[in-house]
């Protein structure tokens, strides 16, 4: 992890099935943002689904990729700089924190995300 004053870089893995697991603790960041826009997503995944959420009471989608069986791993680059970012809405009950889930993993299938996300303050 990458945390700096502006911006914070994360790097994740996976080789299991995850749900709504914190991708991005803003309370583990310094200085303490309020919450982050997801600025850029590099992604290498397999036969399995993505979801990036904004924690709330009722969690905000940010965005979803991946692959199918089918389709077999994908990887890629998703840059929304371009017009500010994925901006949590602060919805009822926010956190700040960024979330994520993954599709059914097949035995072998990569999971590997870097997110670059800018501090809200």
């Amino acid at each position: 992890m990458i945390d700096g004053p502006q911006h914070v870089v994360i790097y994740a893995s996976y080789d299991a099935d995850v749900s709504d697991e914190v991708l991005i603790d803003v309370s583990a960041l310094s200085p303490v943002p309020v919450s982050v826009a997801i600025e850029e997503i590099w992604y290498t995944v397999g036969g399995q689904n993505v979801t990036l959420e904004f924690d709330a009471t009722t969690d905000e989608p940010a965005w979803a990729f991946g692959g199918t069986d089918a389709t077999g791993a994908l990887s890629g680059h998703i840059d929304f700089r371009p017009f500010g970012g994925l901006v949590d809405p602060r919805a009822t009950g926010y956190t700040g924190d960024v979330l994520v889930t993954t599709g059914t993993f097949d035995a072998g299938e990569p999971c590997k995300l870097v997110v670059k996300a800018r501090k809200r303050f």
